[in-house]
């Protein structure tokens, strides 16, 4: 998620775009495979917020830009399905990480039951829950594509999303 970021920024040359995407072939070749992604789905306003209310001195200057970035970049791997590698059919439980569930024991409590049952069998779970195994819990009632950072209009999204 990071490195397609810091490239598209000019932090990383196209030297070192093309070494890490080489190095990370290599590592995925030999890595085991994942069973599944639970992708706690926040987006970047509500993060934004979140970091300012820590106050740690590590993210003090994170831009909302950024953030939109990462949203992005994550949409695009687990609900969208697609990465730089090519496309995945990984079950991916998605749960609305922008409820405030801090102080909230019922929605916590729903979410670790979803996330146990998930990671019980998530091929089991993906096959009981939706397209891909994706039980979208996204904010508003809203479908997938409908998800867009806040403050930033579709005319800056990027193509194919």
């Amino acid at each position: 998620m990071f490195e397609p970021l810091l490239h598209r920024d000019g932090h990383i040359s196209a030297l070192e775009h093309a070494t890490y995407q080489d190095w990370w072939r290599w590592v995925e070749s030999k890595a085991p495979a994942m069973a599944g992604v639970i992708y706690l789905r926040a987006r970047p306003a509500t993060c934004l917020a979140r970091i300012q209310k820590r106050k740690r001195e590590a993210e003090a200057g994170i831009p909302l830009e950024y953030l939109q970035g990462l949203f992005e970049q994550h949409e695009d791997w687990l609900v969208h399905r697609r990465t730089a590698y090519g496309t995945h059919n990984l079950p991916v439980l998605v749960l609305d990480a922008d409820a405030d569930f801090e102080g909230n024991s019922a929605l916590s409590e729903s979410m670790m039951h979803k996330i146990r049952e998930f990671t019980a069998d998530p091929h089991h779970y993906a096959a009981r829950h939706g397209p891909g195994g994706a039980e979208l819990q996204v904010p508003g009632g809203c479908s997938p594509q409908d998800v867009r950072p806040q403050n930033v209009p579709a005319s800056t999204e990027r193509n194919g999303a």
